[in-house]
This record gives C-alpha cells, structure tokens and sequence, in this order.
C-alpha cells in the first residue's frame, strides 16, 4: 500500500502541475483576443483543448449575432445644412498658402564660432579660492 500512495500522490501532483500550467497558457492567449472573444474565452471550461472542443462553434456564434446586431442599428447621417447653422469651409479663410516650410532658412550663426552658451560667465570661470598655507 505505501507503493501505490505514493504513486497516487505523485499523480495527483502532476494533474495539479498540468492545471496550472494550463490556466496561466490561457490566460496569456485571452489577454491578446478582441473582447467579445476574451469574455467566451474566460466563461469556456479547461477540457481535452485549452478553451474547450466547441470553442471554435461559440466563436462563429458571436461574429454571427455581432453582425446581425449591427443590421439592426441606423447608419449615421451627415448633418445637414436644413438644420441648426452650418459652419463656414475652411478653405474660405485661407488665402496664401505657402507649400514651403516657414522654417526653411537655417537660424542665423553667431560672429563668435567658440563662443560659451551656458554654465559660468567668462570672468568667473578661471577663479578658484587657494588657500594660502601658513
């Protein structure tokens, strides 16, 4: 008996082992699917296949009812200039347009090629405090 527990044990852990491992594969591939998919994806039981052997028929279902879904709704229609005031075309305050860049020139350089930009003025820089030793 204490072969076979032990057996049964190590077997138990191995199911737990390929559990786990299973969930976490489906839980990478459903964060990657669109979210109509994600939601049958979650909802579906572990079976011989990661998200069920009829995964791929309830996927077909749901394209089938979002299309249908779409079928019922009313296609959007452009304002129209019947109702409330119309806006004036861009096109109208536009007069010259410049096909070139209004930054084309490059900016102008300095007489001064070594000149410093930044960090401490020319008459500090070369002061330094020595102390004298006594």
């Amino acid at each position: 008996t204490g072969l076979i527990s032990q057996c049964s044990s190590a077997s138990q852990i191995l199911l737990h082992l390929q559990h786990t491992i299973s969930t976490t594969r489906r839980t990478l591939v459903a964060s990657n699917l669109k979210s109509e998919i994600k939601t049958l994806a979650e909802d579906s039981k572990l079976d011989t296949m990661l998200f069920g052997a009829d995964f791929q028929s309830k996927v077909k279902v749901q394209e089938e009812m979002a299309k249908v879904g779409k079928s019922f709704l009313q296609p959007k229609t452009p304002y129209s200039k019947t109702v409330g005031k119309s806006f004036p075309s861009k096109n109208k305050f536009v007069k010259n347009v410049r096909k070139e860049s209004l930054n084309s020139k490059s900016p102008l350089r300095s007489s001064h090629p070594y000149r410093r930009q930044s960090g401490r003025p020319h008459y500090q820089r070369h002061k330094f405090n020595i102390k004298s030793r006594r």
